[in-house]
């Protein structure tokens, strides 16, 4: 689900209302047994952003994925500069 507003004003409200919302519809589809817990990253919600790491790619795969910035962006570069989106969790080690 996305929103557009024009007021920021009204930010920390239309994304309270969107995590609301998604709680709910997520609840909703899990007490019918449909709920599916693939979480596209593209269209992961804020709210959701903590999650997708951890429970749509291996532990395998985020430590090769960490190893890999750690190589290529030691600084963390990408993160700093790109607002927004799901950034790629720091390693727990």
């Amino acid at each position: 689900m996305s929103a557009i507003w024009s007021n920021a004003e009204d930010d920390e409200l239309v994304e309270a209302a969107l995590s609301d919302w998604l709680a709910y519809a997520s609840q909703e589809a899990e007490e019918r047994g449909v709920l599916h817990p693939f979480v596209y990253l593209n269209y992961s919600g804020q709210s959701q952003a903590a999650d997708v790491y951890t429970t749509d790619v291996s532990p395998e795969d985020l430590a090769k994925m960490q190893d890999i910035r750690a190589k290529y962006d030691p600084e963390f570069a990408l993160a700093k500069l790109w607002p927004g989106g799901v950034k790629l969790p720091a390693p727990t080690n």
